[in-house]
């Protein structure tokens, strides 16, 4: 008499060919659906590629455009306004390192948010690395003088005094003499790209999170007012 049925599914041989099934199934699974293969890698080197590209463009604004930005503010802008400034170009700068580099940083990151790169918006990360290393390895200038409070007035602290200088030696005067001018020039170093990426991340992650509900609305609205001229 041949075997039961139910018999013949219960017994090992069958549970183990049906193991055997499904491991086959998961094995035949394609690489993109387990998130590996080159189809993922490509799209990791892409996303790395372009935050590259981003820190680079944050960091060539700072260089760059923004002293661009603050020598034609001082000297043609304010003045035209008939509100010339009574500091000295360099004080000037010093004085307002956060609004010309994080507001620049902050239009640029909006011109490149309708390209939706989830990376730009960690480009901050990198400044501000190196800011705080800067930070935390700061020396004391003195026993009486607490590391916090010293290296704070060194990366973020305002209240520059810097003369104009007139002529080249004058400026060289300056340059070695003047403790202002040495921690002005370490915060266009350290803390301006810190302020950039911070405006240049936050306009990616407005332009991220603004441009999705933008994009469903407007679908939306195609959606109902198409079948209604059709009709």
């Amino acid at each position: 008499m041949p075997p039961c049925p139910s018999l013949r599914r219960a017994t090992p041989a069958g549970l183990s060919s049906r193991h055997r099934a499904r491991r086959d199934r998961r094995s035949r699974r394609s690489p993109r659906a387990r998130g590996t293969g080159p189809a993922a890698d490509h799209i990791d080197g892409r996303q790395i590629l372009w935050f590259l590209l981003d820190l680079a463009a944050v960091y060539v604004l700072v260089e760059l455009i923004v002293p661009c930005l603050i020598g034609w503010t001082h000297n043609s802008l304010l003045p035209a306004l008939q509100h010339a400034s009574r500091s000295g170009r360099f004080e000037f700068a010093y004085s307002h390192i956060f609004v010309f580099s994080f507001i620049p940083a902050y239009l640029l990151g909006l011109l490149n948010a309708r390209f939706r790169r989830r990376a730009a918006q960690f480009v901050w990360l990198v400044p501000a690395a190196i800011l705080v290393y800067k930070f935390v390895t700061f020396p004391s200038p003195s026993v009486f003088q607490r590391q916090f409070s010293a290296a704070f007035h060194q990366y973020f602290g305002g209240g520059f005094v810097i003369p104009e200088f007139r002529s080249w030696q004058e400026f060289a005067s300056i340059a070695t003499s003047n403790a202002d001018m040495t921690r002005g020039m370490v915060q266009i170093r350290f803390t301006a790209p810190f302020y950039a990426g911070i405006g240049y991340s936050l306009a990616a992650w407005t332009g991220f999170r603004i441009t999705a509900p933008i994009q469903s609305i407007g679908a939306t609205l195609l959606k109902v007012t198409l079948p209604s001229r059709k009709s």
